[in-house]
């Protein structure tokens, strides 16, 4: 467990007894409830986080509600916030001291205390954290179901390394569609003009990921829609045919890049033909692509991948997925092409996105047109939701991905891990130097590493290892950076797939059972159809 939380974390873990306690100790974390090395921590003025191991209470339902604080030094995401955890099936009840801050409750009695303050706070938490199986990794407990176990000592450790670690990341959030087309204004249940209207109003931008199968018969006037309203609307990819489980299927390298070069040739023709731009981001069908497909992605050109964390593991569990995996802004794939996680519209979906916005992840949520039936209050509430954590920024996919990156000032020097080869990156007032660190590149292997302003004056170019050498840049201005793929492939020269007319029929019965949805929805419910504007703008 705590080699994969120091994987996380700028940290090292020693064990200690009250005797040998250290002023130079960052934290104390007390995982057997020995309230003497609690004492010796806060008489050495260290932090602490105790794990209660007192008479334990049994939950009495399956699924408990955990009520969390109001307080300011309750990360932002969870203040005030009441999610459900099926993983706990007892705690130990604290009894609070007078001054004590209860940071969180579950079936009205207090399982996580704050007291004190600065050097000498204590965080007292009565749950056990989960004992890592073999094959287990963090993310198996800290999802949606599942998260309140882990939550405090997270929490604890992102305030003990604050000062050291990288600086905090902006909320970042996007809603994207699956499966549409732009054959017409509306697919199924979903409004475009009407998309575009409501996000305008309520500040959000919502994404399509098109089937590039379809991308050859789109309506003009639903382009023209898109390409008008940038700021509320964008396209991504989708697969290439959107047959079952598409991405995930053992190819060979060769029948890998054949699939993926044609479903940029359809999205390339897409974008001569109606000149505008799709966000060459793949989003898989089902949320799910296999491992060996990444450097497919990254030889072809695509910027980055949006996937569901927990499918990746769960469809491959023989691959080596690192214990952290998951808990990261975004995971660095094999090719150096990063991969950032989606939230599934299910029931559980607002905790799922208060977690994300936790870990300070993109909080991207991905449905379907059916969410859409009953209108676009839904996206409403998730935009509501995720501007209480703080300042968000609504971006496209592709302003996602570009934005996948950490920073940390030092004076005028700005240092830059990044978790994506294309990033667009602001520079502070007062920075003149820039040091770059790719994670994806290990110790003595090098890439071509281009900054340019944003009108394409190059400022620098050449080959750098993981850390580059300070860089020049001037302050105020946002530049981009890229990391070019040693081994760049172009679409048109790689000879398409075989034929096959099963993609195209599967994709005509898809269609067609979509856009007969809000129809027989009506019927079943009994209920008429909206009534609309003839002629109503978009």
């Amino acid at each position: 467990m705590l080699t994969a939380i120091g994987e996380l974390f700028p940290v090292e873990f020693e064990t200690f007894d009250e005797g040998q306690i250290s002023r130079h100790y960052e934290g104390v974390i007390v995982l057997n409830g020995d309230r003497a090395a609690v004492a010796a921590a806060r008489t050495a003025q260290i932090p602490a986080l105790l794990i209660e191991l007192g008479t334990r209470t049994s939950i009495t339902r399956r699924s408990t509600t955990v009520e969390f604080g109001s307080q300011r030094s309750l990360d932002s995401c969870l203040r005030s916030q009441q999610l459900d955890d099926s993983d706990v099936e007892s705690f130990v009840p604290l009894s609070p001291q007078s001054d004590d801050e209860i940071i969180g409750q579950m079936e009205g009695r207090p399982f996580w205390l704050r007291r004190g303050t600065g050097r000498t706070s204590l965080d007292v938490v009565a749950l056990a954290l989960p004992a890592l199986a073999d094959g287990d990794r963090l993310l198996d407990y800290f999802h949606p179901d599942r998260f309140v176990r882990l939550l405090p000592l997270l929490h604890f450790m992102r305030h003990r390394t604050a000062a050291i670690d990288w600086d905090p990341v902006p909320f970042r959030a996007c809603f994207v569609f699956d499966d549409p087309d732009l054959v017409n204004l509306r697919y199924g249940c979903l409004d475009y003009c009407e998309l575009a209207r409501h996000a305008r109003e309520c500040g959000y931008h919502a994404a399509v990921a098109m089937v590039p199968l379809s991308a050859g018969r789109a309506c003009p006037r639903a382009v023209e829609l898109f390409r008008a309203n940038p700021t509320q609307l964008s396209l991504l990819i989708h697969g290439n045919n959107h047959t079952g489980f598409e991405l995930l299927r053992c190819y060979t390298d060769t029948e890998r890049k054949a699939l993926l070069a044609q479903a940029l040739r359809r999205i390339e023709e897409f974008e001569r033909h109606f000149r505008t731009e799709v966000d060459h981001v793949m989003e898989p069908p089902h949320g799910v692509i296999s491992r060996a497909m990444f450097p497919s992605l990254a030889a072809l050109g695509f910027e980055s991948a949006m996937t569901t964390f927990e499918k990746l593991v769960k469809f491959e569990p023989s691959e080596p997925w690192p214990m952290h995996f998951g808990m990261d802004m975004a995971e660095v794939m094999p090719g150096g092409i990063a991969t950032t996680p989606r939230i599934r519209m299910l029931p559980n979906w607002r905790t799922a996105a208060v977690l994300a916005g936790f870990l300070r992840q993109p909080i991207v949520i991905a449905g379907h047109h059916q969410d859409a039936v009953d209108g676009l209050d839904f996206l409403e509430e998730f935009a509501r939701l995720v501007a209480g954590f703080g300042p968000v920024r609504w971006l496209s996919p592709a302003g996602i991905a570009r934005s996948n990156f950490k920073m940390r000032r030092r004076e005028s020097c700005l240092r830059v891990k990044a978790y994506q080869r294309h990033i667009c990156l602001p520079i502070p007032d007062g920075v003149d130097q820039l040091i770059m660190e790719r994670v994806w590149l290990t110790r003595g292997e090098h890439e071509h590493l281009t900054v340019e302003s944003p009108v394409g004056a190059r400022r620098f170019s050449g080959n750098c290892g993981r850390q580059s050498q300070p860089l020049p840049v001037r302050s105020g201005e946002t530049i981009v950076v890229r990391s070019l793929f040693g081994q760049l492939l172009t679409p048109g020269d790689i000879p398409p797939p075989p034929r096959s007319l099963w993609p195209t029929i599967r994709r005509r019965m898809t269609e067609t059972r979509d856009r007969c949805y809000p129809w027989f929805h009506r019927r079943r419910n009994g209920s008429s159809p909206p009534a609309r504007k003839a002629s109503q703008p978009c």
